[in-house]
């Protein structure tokens, strides 16, 4: 594996919550945390994420650090039961192992985990529509569609969020958030337009996995009419 001198795909850091210290700059942008625990686990112990993703690892517990079992990242140098936050930049794919020298070993024995480091690590939310692309606020006899049904395919299981917003004119009309429980293939997702002021709505949606990955959002547009009579 990679040596301490010839670290290749990762960027490294340490905040180490002493009076003394000197804390290293941390990463901008959001990515998944890792907890040492005060049960000697690390929580959760198996991630996957794509490329260019940083990890952090917070002490919560004892006696702790993460040392990588290929040679590139050990932190605190020792273990250590004060708070500390650290973290590891993954540029290449792979599968990375690591340990807290106090309470596990290489190769998984003990409080260890591993991340994991693949193109595909992120689900994917495609094929959205909107059906029909124009409804009624109120439904009358020549007018009966009311209902909105948004379809999309996701790549796997995932925390489906986003919002219906509103575009144009007229102004005043308000946004409404979205969240739902997505599966792997296609989902369907009713949205009601009884009493919506009429006018042009966007749904915009994003995934994200168990493991935080998130999604490209994606969009669609439909519109609510007021039916004469």
């Amino acid at each position: 594996m990679r040596g301490r001198a010839a670290v290749v795909g990762a960027v490294l850091g340490v905040f180490v919550g002493c009076p003394a210290g000197v804390a290293a700059q941390e990463p901008q942008g959001p990515g998944p945390t890792v907890a040492a625990t005060a049960e000697n686990l690390f929580f959760p112990r198996s991630l996957t994420i794509p490329p260019n993703t940083t990890v952090y690892w917070e002490n919560r517990g004892l006696n702790h650090n993460v040392k990588f079992d290929d040679g590139a990242f050990e932190q605190p140098a020792d273990p250590l039961s004060t708070p500390w936050r650290v973290w590891r930049h993954f540029d290449t794919e792979g599968v990375f192992r690591y340990y807290c020298e106090a309470h596990g070993g290489p190769g998984g024995q003990g409080m260890s985990g591993v991340i994991t480091v693949a193109a595909n690590a992120s689900p994917v939310l495609a094929s959205v529509r909107a059906t029909p692309r124009r409804v009624c606020s109120r439904r009358t006899r020549r007018c009966r569609k009311t209902t909105v049904v948004v379809t999309f395919a996701l790549s796997e299981p995932a925390r489906v969020s986003g919002g219906i917003d509103p575009l144009g004119a007229p102004a005043g009309r308000e946004s409404v958030d979205l969240e739902v429980a997505g599966r792997a293939g296609k989902n369907r997702l009713k949205i009601p337009a009884r009493g919506m002021a009429p006018g042009v709505y966007q749904v915009t949606l994003a995934a994200e996995d168990e493991d935080g990955n998130e999604s490209d959002p994606v969009s669609v547009r439909f519109r609510v009419v007021r039916p004469r009579g």
